[in-house]
């Protein structure tokens, strides 16, 4: 039982995803209101296409971090019945080695889709205390690659079968095995 069962009756609860718990209960029997001992959920998912190539950085301890910003188009009703798009531009950033390996693949106009989640970046500036938000990016799917008719390496990284080399930012292909013979004379009936 739930030690804030009295708040029940007045806070919603919502439905955890097993059916034999009863509402507002999760596995472990502890409560999941909106009041009481409340749950947080910090995730994001976006899909949109890069505005600009990727920018790998590096921390002062050598950490790659990855930054990019992503146009997220949304459809909004105009007051005359129509329909208009409205942009929206977050900030993405992401740490690690994944990201610096993600970084050649990050350019302008490919379409990815995110999952992260929204994060609060404080800093100074002219004297003045200024409070960003942005998108910490845990995963990224590239979902249509935008070739880079400039270098050649870069345009056939989205060909399937390309793989990252270590150590070398440009991508290589893998070995692949052979398609198999479908027109085979050889067929058993």
């Amino acid at each position: 039982m739930c030690p804030h069962a009295a708040d029940h009756a007045q806070a919603p609860h919502f439905r955890i995803a097993s059916p034999s718990r009863s509402w507002g209960e999760s596995a472990s029997g502890a409560c999941r209101t909106v009041r009481g001992c409340a749950v947080s959920l910090n995730k994001i998912t976006l899909s949109g296409n890069l505005g600009a190539d990727a920018e790998l950085r590096y921390t002062k301890s050598g950490n790659p971090v990855v930054s990019f910003s992503l146009a997220v188009n949304e459809r909004t009703p105009n007051g005359d019945g129509t329909w208009g798009e409205y942009t929206n531009w977050p900030d993405c950033v992401m740490f690690g080695k994944r990201a610096e390996a993600l970084a050649p693949w990050l350019r302008k106009g490919t379409k990815i889709s995110l999952l992260g989640r929204i994060h609060t970046r404080s800093y100074q500036k002219d004297g003045q205390s200024i409070k960003r938000w942005e998108v910490r990016v845990d995963d990224v799917e590239l979902m249509q690659y935008k070739r880079d008719a400039q270098s050649p390496a870069q345009a056939n990284a989205a060909a399937p079968g390309l793989a990252m080399a270590t150590g070398d930012p440009s991508p290589v292909a893998s070995v692949q095995p052979a398609a198999p013979d479908l027109y085979d004379d050889d067929v058993p009936f």
